[in-house]
């Protein structure tokens, strides 16, 4: 890259810290396409002591002067063992066996991982004057007492996740890699680094054999380390934002009147939002590159390298909702107890579908008396809600209608996500309801949850963040879409009605309890009657359908206004308007949106009203 005059930012100044750590052995973990591979290069190059390469690098500037000290460098990556654990050992010991011969022109004659380790690292650090460093720079000078030997292990979990939903498979790679660590921890004496980076890191995977190495992924001193932050994309890339937008004008990809700041924002929105210490948020970095050469708004991350285990999680409309959440979080006492347990949570936020967004501390204590510490997550940005949105789709209301595909049905979101945001009632209501019919009948089901999870994944393709089930004083809002200049409070009513509305005319009348709808439904045409779909009780059906969709509107605003949930958004400097929304729904054919605006009364304080009341009646914010 410094060759070739290639972009890059200058991330040695952390390196230099990470070299300097307390301890020299460090587990990181970061998800996918985070640039750890090109970190441990960067840290190959200076610990093989290429001073050369740094001169224009902050490492090589900083005062005091970084030593350089040269060392046999071990560099590898589990990625390349495969994911078949009765294969794991042999693999890495044919790749420690080519490492030594090809670098070093050493022959190594143990066969299983813990000889092979043993010997490569003995044979180094005893010959350390009369073996080449490996074609890398002439020795320079070195502390006679510093171990001669640095281990750089990469992708060190790749065989976990492939694994992690069959359970023999999955003790069989816990069991290596125990067996791993622990022979590294036995020739440790003559390791000078141990930098190993990875995706997730599992208590049952390395508390027995690598508790000599530090975890440092939630460190505040290295949650730059990978990934951009807003600072260095404004100082590094701003040519390339202003080519982009030119680009993309040229293209019609955007309008005259999009400016590179406006630009600027919606990368953020995108690929931005990551952070391991709740402060610092990072982007990333293989999307912004990919952003940068195709000049589009695309999942890049999640499309170059899906790690197909979300499906396995999301199973349930209650999980999938906590998922998007404002109350997902863990607990735990440091950062290493925080992945103890393989749970759906804990590997979300390890794969890079869930983030830290602030870190607090519990009331209670542990049982050692070390305070709790509580990790909130959230999603990070667009890219990932949108990629969560598809996954739903893909593994839940996978079954289309024959006429409706994939892409079609895309169209469809968008186009719900436009009316909404610009508050078209009946445009809204009619693409929501092409929406639920976009789905084979037989997917439906007579449950509020079903609607609202169909209703939350629409939102997701929206300009804005949408939420599910937000706290506030008086209960949890159903769903909580902030826009650019609007803030949606969302209420969903489902209520069930026997007969064509739940399926069109080709479903079947289907059974429902009283707790399948948080509206009690009122008892109206119960039951089908022999001559049901005549023009009479087709009339009389309408008019049972619109009073059920009235009443879940009423029922939806009075929930509202009883809890107070407008109340938290209603302050003197919130610069957005705040919009009540309810969704009525009756079944696949029938649906109703209305938008309110709450009214302020008398005594409106600096920060929070002190009195409020909702309008009886408001009429439609738009026209349709």
């Amino acid at each position: 890259m410094v060759r070739d005059g290639q972009l890059y930012v200058d991330k040695t100044k952390i390196i230099r810290e990470l070299l300097n750590y307390r301890n020299k052995y460090v587990f990181l973990f970061r998800p996918r396409r985070f640039g750890k591979s090109l970190l441990l290069s960067t840290i190959e190059a200076i610990l093989l002591g290429r001073k050369e390469l740094f001169d224009r690098f902050e490492i090589g500037n900083l005062k005091p002067e970084y030593p350089f000290e040269s060392s046999h460098v071990i560099r590898f990556s589990m990625g390349s063992l495969g994911s078949n654990p009765d294969s794991f050992e042999k693999n890495l010991v044919e790749q420690l066996k080519y490492i030594a011969f090809q670098k070093y022109g050493l022959h190594l004659t143990s066969s299983g991982i813990g000889g092979t380790f043993l010997q490569l690292i003995q044979s180094l650090h005893d010959s350390y004057d009369s073996i080449p460093l490996g074609k890398a720079h002439p020795l320079s000078d070195r502390l006679a007492d510093l171990p001669k030997v640095a281990v750089l292990i990469d992708e060190c979990d790749y065989q976990l996740l492939p694994n992690i939903h069959d359970p023999k498979k999955l003790q069989s790679t816990i069991n290596f890699l125990s067996d791993f660590y622990s022979g590294l921890k036995a020739v440790s004496g003559m390791i000078r680094h141990l930098i190993v980076t990875g995706i997730t890191k599992f208590k049952t995977f390395y508390q027995s054999s690598s508790n000599f190495i530090d975890d440092i992924s939630l460190d505040p001193d290295f949650s730059k380390i990978c990934g951009f932050t807003q600072a260095e994309i404004r100082t590094n890339f701003w040519k390339h934002i202003e080519h982009s937008l030119k680009k993309m004008k040229m293209l019609e990809i955007v309008d005259c009147s999009m400016t590179e700041e406006k630009l600027y924002a919606s990368i953020i929105d995108w690929y931005d939002g990551y952070t391991w210490d709740g402060k610092s948020n990072i982007l990333n970095p293989v999307s912004l590159m990919q952003f940068f050469s195709n000049h589009e708004f695309k999942q890049y991350w999640y499309d170059t390298g899906d790690s197909g285990i979300i499906g396995e999680f999301i199973k349930s409309d209650k999980e999938y909702f906590k998922m998007f959440s404002d109350n997902s979080s863990i607990q735990a006492v440091d950062s290493s107890s925080m992945f103890a347990e393989i749970t759906p949570y804990s590997v979300l936020y390890q794969t890079g579908y869930l983030t830290i967004k602030k870190i607090t501390r519990s009331r209670k204590r542990g049982r050692d008396g070390r305070d709790i510490k509580i990790y909130h997550l959230a999603i990070p940005n667009r890219e990932v809600r949108e990629a969560l949105a598809q996954n739903i789709l893909l593994s839940r209301f996978f079954s289309l209608n024959d006429n409706v595909n994939e892409n079609e049905l895309y169209d469809r979101f968008i186009e719900f996500c436009e009316y909404f945001a610009m508050r078209k009632e009946s445009h809204s209501q009619k693409a929501l309801v092409t929406i639920f019919s976009s789905y084979s009948y037989k997917l439906h089901s007579s449950a509020e949850s079903y609607y609202k999870t169909l209703i939350l994944t629409a939102l997701c393709f929206s300009e804005g963040q949408v939420t599910a089930e937000v706290s506030v004083g008086g209960g949890d809002i159903d769903l909580f879409l902030e826009l650019q200049s609007d803030i949606m409070i969302i209420e969903v009513k489902y209520n069930h009605y026997p007969g064509s509305t739940a399926g069109k005319n080709n479903a079947v009348p289907q059974e429902t309890s009283s707790a399948s709808s948080t509206s009690a439904v009122p008892a109206i045409n119960q039951s089908v009657s022999p001559g049901y779909g005549s023009r009479k009780d087709k009339a009389d059906i309408k008019k049972d359908v619109s009073r059920l969709l009235d009443k879940g509107i009423n029922d939806a605003f009075n929930q509202i206004d009883a809890k107070g949930y407008a109340k938290k958004y209603l302050y003197a400097k919130q610069k957005k308007t705040v919009w009540l929304v309810a969704v009525s729904v009756v079944g696949r054919d029938d649906a109703k949106i209305k938008f309110r605006k709450p009214k302020i009364g008398p005594g409106l304080a600096e920060d929070q009203p002190k009195n409020w009341t909702l309008l009886e009646r408001y009429p439609d914010p738009v026209a349709s």
